[in-house]
């Protein structure tokens, strides 16, 4: 059964007129439009699609996650510390200086209350978020238009009324021109995914899995409670929704060698995926991985091999696919390392030129041209 968005008055009509000639996505999505990227940005993407700047707004709604609240587990993925990454976490319970040792979710204070598994405890106002964030980004980017990154922890665990709520109050805001709904591969479900397909109309949707890896054998250490294959299974059903699906995966998890991380890129570029965001996995404060690092059980990537295997990466996913984020960013008061994840725009120039040092593109062993 399908449920359409209950009562957005004005936002409706505007954005009705604000995007009646939108050009069609698959028709600006060649190498052309890559903005002398060897890789399809998320720039690229939103420049060939609207005419005027968008910008990301990251939220906090107070929902909670299987993975604390008992329902599968109290102790989280062990690299899981979300207030290293959404200031706004910092006010939920799980992003105290022992994040996992909560017992479960509490009443919220925000506008998404509940007495169901997205309750939890703190100032999760998302409107007052949408007005501090907004007012931010129009003065640092330039930004005109938004979309609202529903972040912390399962943004699908919730009752459908709890969910409704919470993104109708989004897309009441006249400039936001979407959602992204970050979630589990194990946490979407038909009636969920009806949902949002009912704002799909009007709307930028996207739906963003945290696969973070291919193979089952390092989701059991990461604690993750799911499988590949229940990834593999959202990634459909989001699909056959008409969503937008981005997954992310994480580098360097513990046990994983370069070929784990490329057959895991290979594995994704065979699924019906719109982008993906890559991330170097972190250990922050807070986590079980933070006491792996500190008892030398955990090896992190160097920079140089990061970067090699972000490259090695790009060349399998399908030149369609729109690259999200290449490398993540902590909190430095809660990051412990690596370090040299702080420095982005770095990053991300050794990468340009280690393709252009490679003369290869994104796509080109997905096609098998590289040379």
């Amino acid at each position: 059964m399908k449920f359409p968005p209950a009562g957005r008055p004005a936002a409706e009509k505007e954005r009705r007129e604000v995007f009646p000639g939108i050009p069609d996505f698959q028709r600006n999505h060649s190498m052309d439009n890559w903005r002398g990227k060897r890789y399809f940005t998320l720039k690229a993407y939103f420049s060939s699609r609207y005419p005027f700047r968008i910008h990301r707004i990251p939220v906090h709604a107070g929902f909670s996650c299987p993975n604390r609240d008992a329902t599968l587990s109290t102790q989280g993925c062990l690299f899981c510390n979300n207030a290293a990454f959404n200031p706004y976490a910092s006010k939920d319970p799980y992003a105290s200086k022992d994040p996992v040792a909560s017992k479960g979710p509490v009443a919220s204070k925000g506008p998404v209350a509940s007495k169901g598994p997205n309750a939890s405890k703190g100032d999760c106002d998302v409107g007052k978020q949408i007005i501090s964030g907004m007012a931010f980004a129009r003065r640092r980017f330039k930004a005109e238009k938004f979309i609202v990154y529903f972040q912390t922890y399962t943004n699908t665990y919730g009752t459908h009324r709890a969910l409704r709520e919470a993104y109708d109050r989004i897309l009441s805001f006249r400039d936001v021109i979407g959602l992204s709904v970050g979630t589990r591969p194990d946490c979407i479900d038909e009636e969920k995914l009806d949902l949002l397909q009912g704002y799909a109309q009007l709307s930028e949707i996207w739906v963003e899995l945290g696969i973070q890896t291919a193979h089952d054998r390092t989701l059991e250490i990461m604690n993750r409670g799911h499988d590949f294959a229940t990834a593999v299974r959202a990634v459909h059903m989001a699909k056959e929704k008409g969503l937008t699906v981005i997954a992310h995966i994480i580098l360097g998890l513990p046990g994983e060698t370069k070929k784990d991380m490329r057959d895991t890129a290979q594995q994704l570029s065979r699924l019906p995926l719109d982008g993906i965001k890559i991330h170097n996995l972190h250990v922050v404060s807070g986590t079980p991985l933070a006491e792996w690092y500190r008892k030398g059980k955990l090896r992190l990537p160097e920079k140089a091999e990061y970067v090699e295997t972000v490259c090695d990466i790009l060349e399998y996913l399908p030149s369609t696919m729109v690259i999200h984020r290449l490398v993540g960013e902590a909190h430095p008061s809660l990051l412990i390392a690596p370090w040299w994840s702080m420095e982005k725009q770095k990053v991300l120039e050794d990468i340009d030129r280690e393709l252009e040092r490679r003369n290869v593109r994104q796509g080109c062993r997905y096609q098998e041209d590289c040379e």
